[in-house]
C-alpha cells in the first residue's frame, strides 16, 4: 500500500511472463454538477491528501468474506517516531464469480455429444479508503486466464 497512491501491486506475472509492472491508482477525482453556482464548479482531486494514509480496517463478513486473508498495513507519519500499523487494511480472497471461463456443449453425434466447461474462480485483492465522507472500495481481480480486472465502488454517507 503506497501512502501516496493507495493500493499498488508490482511485477505481476502470469505463467512466468510479466503482464503488469505496476498496478495502482493515479488519482481520485469527484466532479459535481448542480443548478446552483457553487456546486456547479465544485471539483475535488484527492491525490494531495496522501490517499494511502486514509486506508481503513475492514470488517470480516461485511467488507470481505469471513474466510478472507487479512493483511495489516504499516506506514510512516511525519509526527510519529514509529511506523503506524493498521490492522486488516487489505483482504485477499478467492470466489467463484459464476461466469464460465470456457464452455462448449456439443450435440453432434460425430463428436459423441459432450459438454466441457469450467467456471471462473477469481482471486480478489481489496482495500478500502475513506476520504471525508466518501468510502472507496478498490478491487484488483485476477482471473484464471491471466486477465486482470480493476473495480472501484464509491459509497459513503451524505453530509
Amino acid at each position: 500500500m503506497s501512502v501516496l497512491t493507495g493500493p499498488s501491486l508490482w511485477d505481476i506475472r502470469y505463467n512466468g511472463e510479466r503482464i503488469a509492472y505496476e498496478l495502482s491508482l493515479a488519482e481520485i477525482a469527484v466532479f459535481y454538477s448542480a443548478d446552483n453556482e457553487i456546486q456547479r464548479i465544485t471539483d475535488f482531486v484527492d491525490s494531495g491528501v496522501l490517499i494511502g494514509s486514509h486506508s481503513k480496517s475492514m470488517v470480516p463478513g461485511g467488507d470481505c468474506p469471513e474466510s478472507a486473508t487479512f493483511i495489516n498495513q504499516s506506514f510512516s507519519g511525519q509526527s510519529v517516531d514509529e511506523p503506524i500499523e493498521l490492522s486488516k487494511a487489505i483482504c485477499l480472497f478467492e470466489n467463484n464469480n459464476g461466469y464460465p471461463l470456457r464452455r462448449h456443449l456439443s450435440y453432434s453425434t460425430s463428436e459423441g455429444g459432450f459438454y466441457g466447461g469450467m467456471l471462473d474462480s477469481v482471486l480478489t485483492f481489496r482495500s478500502i479508503i475513506t476520504i471525508v465522507n466518501y468510502d472507496y472500495v478498490f478491487d484488483f481481480i485476477f482471473h484464471q486466464n491471466g486477465v486482470i480486472e480493476t473495480r472501484v465502488m464509491s459509497t459513503g454517507k451524505k453530509v
